[in-house]
C-alpha cells in the first residue's frame, strides 16, 4: 500500500499565511500595546520592550503556522524572512531605525518567528486545536499588557580592555585626554555597513571640567566633561550629551568613560579603557552581547591608536638619544 502522500504547500496558501502573519499577528499584539502606552504616555520608552521585539514575531510566526497547517523548512523560513521584510519596512518608516539595529535584531527576530510557526506546526500535528483557538487571544493579550505595563528596560554594564604600550607613561599620557584624527580604515565588519566608527578626540583644556569631544564618522560627537584627571595616570569623563543618530538613540547611552595607566617594571605601560554604559531594549542578555562587542572594538580601535602614536615617538626618543 502506497504511502499517504502529504498535502502540497500551494502558493496561495504560502502568500496567504504571510499575509494574515504580518497583518493579524501584528494587530493581536499591537491592539493591546498601543491602549497601555498611549493611555500612560509611555510609547517611547517602551517601544523597544519585550512586547515588540520577542512577542510580535513569535505570534506573527504563529498565526502564518496556523494558516500553512505544516512545517516545511524551507517555506518556514521564507515565511519568516518575509514577515520580518515587512517588519523592517514598518521600523524604517514610523521608527526611523538604523541598518546596523536592524541587522544585530535579524538572528534572534528570525529565530523567535520559526519558534511560533514550529510550535503552531506541533500543536496542531497533536491535534490540540479547540483548546489553541480559545487561548491564543487571551494569553497574548495578557502578556504584552504585563510588559507594556512594565518600568522602561533598562541594564547597566561596564567593559574593561588593556593594551600594553612599548614606551613609558609620559609618552602615552600625551595622546590620552586628546589625540589626532585616526586615518585608518575601519577593520570591524560593522563599521564597514554604517555603524559611525571613533576617529578623533579633542578637548578644551587639559583640566577637570573641560569639555572633551569623542567624534566618530558621520559627524557623531560625543560630549563630555572631564571629571578626573591625573598626569600620566588616569582620565575619568562623564558623557553629557548623546549623538542623535538612529543607530544610538533610544537603545544605548554611555555613561562615563575611563582610561587609566599602569606603569610596568619593564618600561612598559598598560592602558586600561573602561566604559558604563546602559542600553534599554530587551532581551538585554542578547542585545549586550551586541553592545559589549562594539564597545571593545571601539576600546581597541582607540587604544591601538594611542599605542602607534606613543611607541612611535618613544621609538624616536631613544633613535635621537643614541645619536647624541
Amino acid at each position: 500500500m502506497d504511502k499517504q502522500e502529504k498535502p502540497r504547500l500551494t502558493a496561495e496558501c504560502f502568500w496567504k499565511s504571510v499575509f494574515y502573519g504580518v497583518v493579524l499577528g501584528t494587530l493581536l499584539v499591537l491592539a493591546p500595546f498601543f491602549v497601555v502606552v498611549y493611555t500612560q504616555n509611555t510609547f517611547e520608552v517602551r517601544k523597544y520592550s519585550m512586547s515588540l521585539l520577542i512577542i510580535l514575531p513569535f505570534v506573527q510566526g504563529f498565526v502564518a503556522g496556523y494558516v500553512q497547517r505544516s512545517f516545511w523548512a524551507p517555506s518556514a523560513f521564507g515565511t519568516a524572512n518575509l514577515i520580518i521584510l515587512a517588519d523592517y519596512v514598518a521600523a524604517t518608516i514610523g521608527l526611523k531605525e538604523g541598518v546596523v539595529c536592524l541587522v544585530m535584531g535579524y538572528p534572534l527576530f528570525l529565530v523567535i518567528t520559526m519558534l511560533g510557526f514550529a510550535i503552531c506546526w506541533f500543536i496542531y500535528r497533536g491535534k490540540r486545536r479547540s483548546g489553541l483557538n480559545s487561548l491564543l487571544m487571551p494569553v497574548v493579550v495578557l502578556a504584552v499588557v504585563m510588559d507594556a505595563s512594565q518600568p522602561e528596560p533598562v541594564f547597566y554594564n561596564a567593559i574593561s580592555d588593556a593594551v600594553t604600550i612599548n614606551a613609558p607613561p609620559e609618552k602615552v599620557w600625551q595622546y590620552i585626554v586628546e589625540y589626532p584624527a585616526n586615518e585608518s580604515p575601519p577593520d570591524y565588519w560593522l563599521w564597514k555597513i554604517g555603524l559611525p566608527v571613533p576617529i578623533q578626540s579633542v578637548a578644551t583644556a587639559k583640566e577637570v571640567g573641560a569639555v572633551r569631544e569623542c567624534k566618530f564618522t558621520d559627524g557623531i560627537t560625543f560630549e563630555e566633561e572631564i571629571t578626573e584627571l591625573v598626569p600620566n595616570k588616569v582620565l575619568t569623563f562623564k558623557v553629557t550629551k548623546q549623538p542623535d543618530h538612529p543607530e544610538i538613540i533610544g537603545h544605548f547611552s554611555l555613561d562615563k568613560g575611563q582610561i587609566y595607566l599602569e606603569a610596568n617594571a619593564d618600561g612598559t605601560t598598560t592602558l586600561i579603557a573602561t566604559s558604563w554604559y546602559r542600553i534599554f531594549v530587551k532581551p538585554a542578555f542578547y542585545f549586550d552581547w551586541w553592545a559589549a562587542d562594539i564597545t571593545r572594538n571601539v576600546h581597541f580601535r582607540v587604544l591601538g591608536h594611542i599605542k602607534q602614536l606613543a611607541e612611535s615617538d618613544s621609538a624616536g626618543a631613544k633613535v635621537a638619544s643614541a645619536a647624541h
